[in-house]
């Protein structure tokens, strides 16, 4: 017998009574073994889990971790470690779990699964980047993905949730196609304005209309956020700086205005012009 079996002999079945539970976990129905195994999950995270994991069997141990995936990425990578796990297919669904409660924990702790399978890590990676995306980019690294394609695609997915986090980890992707990055930099743009003109530079675009394009998503999106990283662009075309401005205020008057002077304006009758639309 496990040790779940031992602690609750009063229960016919406690591991399958836990495993029913954790597969089941928004059953509705008066079921009173599910709630009772709801109570025994409860009592496992609350009473010392970590002493506890030494004694029950791989089976009992893979079902509890299951439950700690969503509360404590941490914990579950102490039992991994501490009792040597490594069924590749069992490590793969918990890593999975986790990912889903914390991308970030997660993908910084990856590694530590020891596994192998590109395409789960890809999967993993792809439930981080929807759980933390900021967090994913800074750590995308650890996941060791090797095709650029995935890359790309994980970095579009932290891109449309975290436009900032992603524009200042860009680097982190590896990505070497210049017409990807405007792409994943127009994403981060309609995302966060501002995150992605303060970091802008680290998409290395040398295509001055592409910026200009990025600037101006920016601009509509977070009006005082562009105006005060417009130098970031390195825009010389000053009809170009005047519109961009416009846009500017035109998101937002306040934010804008307090940084006007970033434009470097010099023409009085354009400045007015750009008051009014405030």
């Amino acid at each position: 017998k496990g040790y779940l079996s031992v602690c609750y002999p009063h229960l016919e079945n406690p591991l399958e009574l836990l495993k029913t539970t954790i597969d089941n976990p928004d059953m509705d129905r008066d079921f009173s073994e599910i709630a009772l195994g709801k109570k025994l999950i409860a009592w496992l995270e609350k009473n010392n889990l970590r002493h506890l994991s030494k004694f029950l069997n791989q089976q009992e141990l893979f079902i509890i971790l299951k439950v700690v995936a969503n509360t404590d990425v941490e914990l579950v990578v102490k039992f991994i470690e501490e009792r040597g796990i490594q069924d590749q297919a069992d490590l793969i669904d918990i890593a999975k779990l986790c990912a889903q409660h914390s991308g970030w924990k997660t993908a910084d702790h990856i590694q530590k699964f020891g596994i192998q399978d590109q395409t789960a890590l890809i999967d993993i990676a792809k439930l981080c980047a929807q759980r933390d995306p900021n967090r994913t980019a800074k750590n995308i690294q650890h996941l060791k993905i090797q095709d650029q394609a995935d890359l790309i695609d994980i970095a579009k997915l932290c891109a449309q949730q975290s436009g900032g986090g992603t524009a200042e980890h860009i680097q982190n992707f590896e990505i070497q196609n210049q017409a990807v990055l405007i792409d994943i930099a127009k994403l981060c743009a309609q995302q966060d304005g501002c995150g992605t003109a303060k970091n802008i530079q680290n998409f290395k675009i040398q295509d001055q209309t592409a910026l200009i394009d990025i600037a101006k998503l920016c601009a509509k999106q977070s009006g005082g956020g562009t105006a005060r990283n417009i130098s970031n662009f390195e825009i010389q075309d000053q009809a170009v700086v005047v519109d961009i401005a416009k846009l500017c205020v035109q998101q937002d008057g306040g934010g804008a205005a307090m940084y006007i002077y970033n434009f470097e304006i010099q023409d009085q009758a354009t400045l007015i012009e750009i008051a009014k639309l405030c």
